[in-house]
């Protein structure tokens, strides 16, 4: 749809009413679309062709069109070009329809009106929405593009109060008023807090319902309801200077089935506007009466939670704005506790409190987050030193026994496999082999205790490192060992190990047996 501004429409308007075809009955001919069979006194009358050029006339005379955004890309104005185009309410146009415009008819200046603190373009896919479809051309040229806005920081429609917790809020404190609040009286009919306060908050306690997809609550309707007959009553406000705003679809149709009978005679229920925040977003009226539906012990707000819904519902109102809702429930809500604990000031007459804008307010969540981050991280940096510094002294540790280990198992190993060689290389008798089988049992335990032998006195430092030496003699690969005599330097350490033996159970005798110990030698020979 588009507005011509020029002083030809009505010309045009007369022009186009000639005919039947969908245009009445007309003086000049057939009907506009050809098949009309009326007979006119001047000939055949306008035909598409003429139609078209006295369009194309008056558009060229025209110095602003006006159109949507999916219209400006229409056939109609495709041999036209424009100097500028303005795009209003640009932060609730998607992008994609912000840019049919621009490169379909092209333009030298490009300007856009919008309020990104106000509500974004509604998009009914969630897959649209989460790949990023959602954000206006606005918002992304200023929070994406680096583009700073101009703010227009005077608004000339609320009442000083009203627009309050909004430039507090919302804008940073930088929005100002400039219109007086004698020039905004509240609306007679309605008991307010305060004279100079036109803001009020009714409490229902009613619990929500559930209407399908949606949510109701019929005794806010009621209150609403009788609140609209008293206004009514008084006859300062019309019914089209009042008007109510909901959330909830199931609210706007129940409150518009119960507010027939209170519109006053000879007037049509339907100037009655009741509607949703969405669709009410660039609209006004002198009074506001806002339902908030949402009613729980478990303080789930839903759409209300969003703050920029609550920015237009509470910029709508003019002189007048009345909320109705259920106070425990919305102040689940930090953004609603902030504008009850405003109300509540404003009722008393108290100092307004002070309300950090969202944008500061998810600023400090941000620096948060991320002091939180860092913190965990050098936690975590701080753990892995930790347990690499453990790692390395259980390593070191492992070394040092393994290294201890081997020390002391390496004769046991030895004696071990001495056993299980060929018995062609012993020149001992059977009964001698046997017997140092059982003497090499002993010497692995002695090997395992040589310390303890050497601290005792027992064996002597010279038997010791004597039998050692003939261990390590005895260790050295096959190619040396053509050179020592093995037989020997066996005979040599066993007969250094029965020495070491003998003097072991010399000083075990001095010592008396308690009733239950056992001697040495059984529990050797037991054990092995």
């Amino acid at each position: 749809s588009s507005h011509l501004a020029s002083d030809k429409g009505d010309a045009f308007s007369q022009a186009i009413a000639m005919g039947e075809g969908g245009f009445g009955k007309g003086d000049a001919g057939k009907g506009f679309k050809g098949k009309g069979k009326g007979k006119g006194k001047k000939g055949k009358g306008i035909t598409p062709k003429m139609r078209y050029e006295m369009q194309m006339k008056i558009m060229r005379s025209a110095e602003v069109i006006c159109c949507t955004s999916i219209a400006a890309g229409g056939d109609f104005f495709a041999k036209f070009s424009f100097a500028g185009v303005l795009i209003d309410e640009a932060a609730q146009a998607t992008e994609l329809s912000a840019v049919v415009p621009l490169i379909l008819r092209g333009t030298k200046r490009l300007v856009l009106v919008g309020d990104h603190c106000q509500l974004p373009p509604t998009v009914q896919s969630s897959e649209a929405e989460a790949r990023g479809l959602s954000v206006s051309l606005y918002s992304r040229m200023i929070d994406g593009g680096g583009l700073p806005p101009h703010l227009l920081d005077t608004q000339y429609r609320s009442h000083p109060l009203l627009a309050a917790f909004s430039a507090r809020a919302f804008y940073h404190g930088r929005l100002k008023s400039g219109i007086s609040a004698a020039k905004r009286p509240a609306p007679s009919g309605f008991r307010w807090p305060r004279e100079d306060v036109p803001l009020a908050f009714l409490e229902v306690t009613a619990e929500e319902q559930q209407d399908g997809d949606s949510k109701l609550n019929p005794c806010e309707a009621d209150v609403i309801v009788e609140l609209l007959r008293h206004v009514f009553a008084d006859g300062e406000l019309k019914v089209t200077d009042v008007g109510v705003v909901t959330p909830y679809l199931a609210q706007v149709r129940h409150l518009r089935r119960v507010a027939r009978s209170i519109v006053p005679p000879s007037t049509d229920p339907m100037l009655l506007e009741i509607a949703s925040v969405d669709n009410f977003q660039g609209r006004e009226k002198e009074l506001i009466i806002f339902s908030a539906v949402r009613s729980n012990r478990s303080g789930t707000v839903g759409f209300l939670a969003d703050w920029r819904r609550l920015n237009v519902m509470l910029t709508r109102a003019r002189r007048g704005l009345v909320v109705c809702g259920n106070s425990q429930t919305l102040r689940a809500n930090e953004h609603w506790s902030a504008w009850l604990d405003f109300f509540r000031c404003a009722a008393a007459g108290e100092p307004l409190p002070r309300t950090p804008s969202p944008v500061r307010r998810q600023r400090e969540v941000e620096q948060k987050a991320e002091r939180e981050r860092q913190k965990q991280e050098e936690e975590e940096a701080q753990a892995e030193a930790a347990a690499a510094e453990r790692q390395g002294k259980r390593r070191g540790h492992s070394a040092r026994r393994g290294s201890s280990s081997r020390r002391g198992s390496s004769p046991r190993r030895r004696s071990s496999s001495r056993q299980h060689r060929p018995a062609q290389r012993s020149h001992r008798t059977p009964s001698v082999v046997e017997t140092s089988g059982v003497k090499r049992s002993i010497s692995r335990r002695l090997s395992d205790a040589l310390s303890d032998v050497e601290d005792s006195g027992i064996g002597g430092e010279g038997s010791r490192v004597d039998a050692e030496s003939r261990w390590e003699r005895d260790d050295k690969p096959a190619a040396a060992e053509t050179e020592i005599d093995r037989g020997a330097a066996k005979n040599a350490a066993l007969e250094a190990l029965d020495k070491a033996w003998a003097i072991s159970r010399a000083n075990c005798a001095r010592r008396p047996l308690a009733a239950n110990d056992k001697d040495s030698s059984d529990m050797e020979f037991d054990s092995d």
